[in-house]
């Protein structure tokens, strides 16, 4: 039977969502509203700014992760219907296999962002539900507040469990694979 999604392992989980108890809804809401907040001040920080140099500590600082970790993960669950999500941040490239061995989402997002071009090494697995948005230094670099736009988005996706890319540079990866 194929299980819907996965969430790596994660060292620290700062921000699990996941109400204990029904009378945690609340707590649970004021988590994604503060996490909301954090993201817009991190988008009128990063206004008309192009270079990436901090934005990724300052991403997964708003989002509750640990900054000293490459890759940096928490877990969400918004919306009415309390869609549990897990977000990534990196400089590198998701493998989709790590997401196997721990507790389904209902979806996972990985965004990557690196200052300079790199080789894709992202690995799909067909067990897995996992969609990478990458953000390359240069293309950033001829945008107008690119950081900026990348933390609204994920405001955006907070609020209706829909991320969108309006850069219109992301590269996208997806697992598992489109069959052709």
């Amino acid at each position: 039977m194929k299980q819907k999604s996965h969430s790596p392992e994660l060292i620290s989980r700062p921000l699990v969502t996941r109400a204990s108890q029904e009378n945690d809804a609340a707590k649970v809401m004021k988590i994604i509203v503060v996490t909301k907040e954090k993201l817009n001040n991190l988008a009128e920080q990063y206004k008309r700014v192009t270079e990436a140099r901090g934005f990724i500590t300052d991403l997964k600082i708003a989002l509750g992760m640990n900054p000293e970790n490459a890759s940096g993960y928490s877990i969400f669950e918004i919306g009415d219907n309390q869609m549990r999500v897990s977000i990534r941040v990196s400089n590198h490239h998701a493998n989709a296999s790590m997401y196997l061995e721990h507790e389904p989402n209902d979806f996972n997002l990985s965004i990557m962002v690196s200052k300079r071009y790199r080789k894709n090494t992202f690995h799909a697995d067909p067990e897995v539900e996992l969609t990478e948005y990458v953000y390359m230094g240069r293309q950033l670099e001829t945008l107008d507040s690119p950081f900026s736009q990348i933390a609204l988005s994920l405001v955006q996706f907070l609020d209706t469990g829909e991320y969108v890319d309006t850069t219109g540079v992301a590269k996208v990866n997806v697992s598992p694979e489109p069959e052709m």
